[in-house]
């Protein structure tokens, strides 16, 4: 495996994780790189806060790239936007907006609101007024603390810090279901001078279709909130139709505009097969969602200009969260970037781009970056900006064609009581290969040819000074020293969780209660002082953040939405993380499974189409789906088979409306839609005149054939 997986294995190697004992080194390649992730899913974003771990990854760069931390310490970062001026305005999940000046993080936060954060929800977007040197006026995205609705309200700056009671709310979206997926949130103004918002469908796919609600939409408005004119629907009368620019969209959680050309591309993250970058430059486009996913050459929706698909690799992944076009103009980066727009991925580590003109290919750009990327975007200062959730950090990404290597981030000293791991690190740049040897007080380590030196297990042997000697064909540098000091054993503490057992089955809208104990050998019992815990929501190959629980607390609980994420395919896991005095932790966590039930769905005659929460499928269908969630079904209606025949709803087999709504039961279920066919007007012949006079004419047309043409079949 990877210098990456070895550091996280020592890493976690106290603490208390349940079904792990797995042989890694009899996988295949892929099934390797799933565990690992698997792994990576544990040390959550929560878990980097209460411990405070510091992460390198093994990144693959090409030759005088370099990515360099520039923000560390943030709390679940979303977003962030660059200030004319130069300033970094970052957002963070829970409300607050934090600024990095002149390289320094400020203490004091811009802005701090009571934003509603369960799940994806939270301070999802941030951008200023084309005028924000005069006006000083800054634009925000958010959920409201009620949980009811996202907002963009608009702050006025002061220096570092937002006017107090300067909130003006500039619109308020569509009421939220209690699913709390799928917001979307990114806000930019474009070249035209207008905010663009993009908002998610929040799990409701059939409200991607609609225009006459905001959900699953790119929407254009003025700087106010009111409708933008020029918008492809601006003349109707419905107050969110005239905002919709684009429609057909899931979660369109980023977008960005060329400053040289204008276009808008907008990354859609996609259900269970493929992500999109979708060319939203001009309005009124269908997307598609949810009746098409990825490209799909069906001609009623436009086609992403780029998708890729769902996977473990460095093409593949689960979520597209950030995009940008590069503007070669104001960079010192290679010509060869130019005219390419950069994108990121939720999962898998990796960066790639595309030709803006071609938009066919993609090439991997960067590999083991991080994971949990978000919002990636081209910096005053021409470099590539990202931020990683799981790091709590913000990157760049410089270039530097010096062919000597440079250290770029320095190892730094750690203090390790006996028998734990510890880890040092250096970032260089320079031209490649570069090789590596790592020196305890000025002699060479065998074998110690990484960026990352890892003792496994610290003795008393172990103190002493770490530096690293970097070279490659032009030169050589050397580190500062890194001094390790060794203090007294301590043991780890034992974290328990005692409510919910594992594999405790669960249905939609249930109530569930947790609860832990934790001890250690020094301190006894742990305070709950010393507690965290964290739900995770897991689906297909990915997790989102799930209801939020309880800090400093031994229990709590939560409630499960009975809408939202409509797959079966899914399970919540619940983390406990506890730290005695030392700094030591342990974790612990349980799984809750769903428990599902069939609804059945047929047609009279057999073979129609009935959309399930949007997506079409062919009678008879299983549909198996988690009890308690609700489901939407709807027949198509009218709609025309292959032999032309037109079938019309009449009625559900239950007595229920066209729409029927149901919330999966504990058995399983059956429902029958009844059509019947719609005759078409008949035609009469050309010639035709009064009388008892029939000619018989047998054969198959496709439409009124020339009977004047034809013999007619003898009688």
């Amino acid at each position: 495996m990877s210098v990456l997986f070895l550091q996280i294995n020592v890493f976690i190697s106290h603490w208390k994780i349940p079904h792990l004992t797995i042989n890694i080194y009899s996988m295949n390649n892929a099934l390797k790189t799933s565990y690992c992730k698997y792994r990576i899913y544990v040390i959550s974003l929560i878990l980097f806060n209460f411990i405070g771990i510091n992460y390198v990854y093994s990144q693959t760069y090409p030759s005088g790239f370099t990515q360099v931390a520039v923000a560390s310490g943030l709390s679940s970062p979303t977003n962030f936007a660059f200030a004319p001026d130069g300033r970094i305005f970052i957002c963070e999940k829970a409300g607050k907006i934090k600024i990095l000046k002149n390289g320094i993080l400020l203490s004091t936060p811009f802005l701090s609101l009571n934003a509603n954060s369960a799940g994806e929800r939270g301070l999802l977007g941030i951008a200023f007024d084309p005028n924000f040197s005069s006006n000083k006026y800054v634009y925000v995205y958010y959920t409201i603390s009620a949980g009811t609705n996202n907002r963009v309200s608009r702050f006025t700056a002061s220096g570092d810090i937002a006017i107090s009671n300067s909130e003006v709310i500039v619109r308020t979206m569509d009421a939220l279901s209690s699913a709390t997926n799928h917001n979307g949130g990114t806000i930019k103004f474009g070249p035209d001078g207008k905010l663009y918002v993009a908002v998610g469908e929040n799990t409701n796919s059939t409200a991607s279709q609609s225009l006459t609600t905001t959900m699953g939409k790119m929407l254009r408005m003025n700087s106010d909130g009111t409708p933008a004119v020029g918008n492809p629907f601006y003349s109707s009368s419905n107050a969110q139709k005239k905002l919709i620019w684009c429609y057909g969209l899931r979660n369109p959680y980023s977008f960005d505009f060329d400053s040289n050309t204008g276009k808008l591309f907008i990354n859609d993250v996609g259900s269970n097969s493929s992500e999109e970058i979708n060319d939203g430059t001009n309005g009124n486009l269908n997307f598609g969602w949810p009746n098409v996913e990825g490209i799909s050459g069906n001609a009623a929706y436009t086609d992403p200009v780029f998708a890729y698909a769902h996977g473990v690799t460095n093409t593949t992944g689960c979520a597209i969260t950030g995009g940008a076009f590069f503007n070669s103009s104001i960079s010192n980066y290679p010509a060869a970037y130019a005219n390419k727009y950069f994108y990121i991925d939720y999962c898998n580590q990796w960066i790639g781009y595309i030709n803006v003109s071609s938009q066919s290919n993609s090439t991997v750009f960067a590999t083991g970056i991080s994971d949990e990327m978000v919002c990636i975007d081209q910096g005053n200062d021409g470099n590539l900006y990202f931020l990683s959730r799981i790091t709590s950090k913000l990157y760049k990404i410089t270039y530097n064609n010096i062919t000597v290597p440079t250290i770029i981030s320095q190892p730094v000293g750690l203090s390790v009581s006996l028998g734990q791991p510890a880890s040092f690190s250096v970032v260089a740049s320079g031209s490649t290969p570069l090789t590596y040897v790592w020196k305890k007080n000025g002699v060479s380590i065998a074998n110690s040819n990484s960026a990352i030196y890892t003792i496994n297990t610290v003795t008393s042997n172990s103190a002493g000074t770490y530096s690293c000697y970097i070279t490659n064909s032009f030169g050589s540098v050397t580190s500062t020293g890194a001094v390790l000091v060794v203090t007294a054993f301590n043991a780890a503490p034992v974290a328990t969780i005692i409510t919910p057992t594992n594999n405790t089955l669960y249905s939609g809208g249930m109530t569930v209660n947790y609860s832990g104990t934790a001890t250690d050998a020094e301190d006894g019992n742990i305070a709950s002082a010393n507690f965290q815990w964290e739900i995770r929501f897991f689906h297909d190959t990915h997790n989102h953040p799930g209801p939020l629980a309880v800090a400093g607390a031994k229990s709590g609980s939560f409630n499960i939405p009975n809408v939202g994420e409509t797959s079966e395919n899914v399970f919540y896991r619940i983390y406990l993380y506890v730290k005695d005095s030392k700094g030591l932790y342990d974790t612990a966590f349980v799984d809750l499974i769903p428990k599902t039930s069939i609804i059945g769905i047929n047609s009279t005659p057999q073979g129609l189409q009935i959309k399930v929460d949007g997506q079409t499928y062919t009678t008879p269908v299983n549909i198996v789906s988690v009890e308690g969630i609700w489901r939407e079904i709807i027949p198509v209606s009218p709609q025309s088979t292959n032999n032309g025949v037109t079938y019309d709803f009449v009625s559900w087999s239950n007595g229920s409306s066209k729409i029927l709504s149901v919330q999966t039961p504990v058995n399983d279920i059956s429902y029958t839609a009844t059509f019947s066919t719609t005759l078409r007007t008949p035609e009469n012949p050309q010639y035709s005149v009064s009388g008892m006079h029939y000619e018989y004419f047998e054969g198959s047309w496709n439409s009124l054939p020339d009977f004047t043409l034809l013999l007619p079949k003898r009688r």
